[in-house]
């Protein structure tokens, strides 16, 4: 089988079967539910309803059940809904307080800015949509509603399903709520798209919009463009970022060197500059060259930022 599914071996006798059998489920959700008939079963086993006896308590108990659900025929399901959402919880919270002590636990982690980030944003959301239903009450129904009100894209699905698990998953950890219905639902599948390369011919294009319309742009183009340098290295998402500046190029040996704290996602490296830039500023004629041998004359606008 595949790992997807999850395997329960049900004991000899149950459902009919003269040996032990294995079946197996999509979900963990449904194979909890299995597990839970073959606990009922056992206990019917062991206490066949011959040998019962009840007193005038039980009796009033059971008056009270059929006046509330009429038909006694669905209290299997009754204590099996029982048994799934709320036999173990020892810490009943509504969604909004589940989500914002889900956001305390993150920022206690250490987490890179750009997730916490995320974290917020779509506990936000949970909290907007679900905040106030108990966290054990939510169903697949619930949590269909969530995502589709992100349903303008698969990429934008997938973010309110990545970390709306997650907070139902601390939920289950902390014994808010017994059964996760992310676990009910498929992932978005987000496809998969090839980075386009850009031909010779059009990178020069884009350099002369740039240059048009928002020439200060061009310096950041030739970086990313020509020495492979990571967006998030020439550009700041939060003021304390580090990134590229001017003085980590060095025009005299043609080397652009990308301290550590600026490498994102890497050690201390360094770019041989394919391009060069008529000394001693930025304003002139730029002769850009890369690996292929494909070179022109370019006009830079001056800049004084870093």
């Amino acid at each position: 089988m595949k790992d997807r599914y999850t395997r329960v071996t049900a004991p000899a006798g149950f459902d009919g079967q003269a040996t032990r059998r294995d079946y197996y489920f999509k979900t963990r959700n449904a194979a909890r539910e299995f597990r839970l008939r073959i606990k009922r079963w056992k206990a019917e086993q062991k206490y066949p309803s011959d040998t019962l006896s009840f007193d005038d308590t039980d009796k009033r108990w059971l008056a009270y059940l059929r006046a509330h659900v009429g038909n006694l025929e669905l209290l299997p399901a009754i204590v099996t809904h029982w048994e799934r959402t709320a036999k173990p919880i020892t810490r009943p919270l509504k969604v909004e307080e589940l989500c914002k002590a889900f956001v305390l636990y993150r920022e206690g982690k250490g987490l890179d800015k750009a997730t916490l980030s995320e974290d917020r944003y779509i506990s936000r959301r949970l909290q907007k949509h679900l905040g106030g239903y108990m966290a054990h009450e939510l169903g697949v129904a619930e949590i269909r509603s969530f995502l589709d009100t992100a349903k303008t894209s698969d990429s934008l699905e997938h973010k309110p399903y990545k970390v709306g698990s997650l907070i139902l998953a601390y939920g289950k950890e902390q014994r808010v709520l017994v059964l996760n219905p992310f676990y009910e639902i498929d992932r978005p599948k987000v496809a998969y798209r090839v980075p386009e390369i850009l031909e010779p011919a059009q990178f020069k294009t884009l350099l002369e919009t740039a240059e048009e319309e928002v020439p200060e742009l061009i310096p950041f183009l030739a970086m990313a463009g020509f020495a492979g340098v990571r967006r998030s290295e020439l550009v700041r998402e939060y003021a304390e970022d580090q990134v590229l500046k001017w003085e980590d190029v060095d025009w005299q040996k043609q080397l652009i060197t990308v301290r550590h704290e600026v490498a994102k996602l890497r050690e201390k490296w360094a770019i041989d500059v394919l391009f060069r830039w008529k000394p001693p500023c930025f304003i002139g004629l730029v002769l850009i060259e890369n690996r292929r041998g494909f070179s022109f004359l370019w006009s830079i606008a001056p800049s004084d930022d870093e």
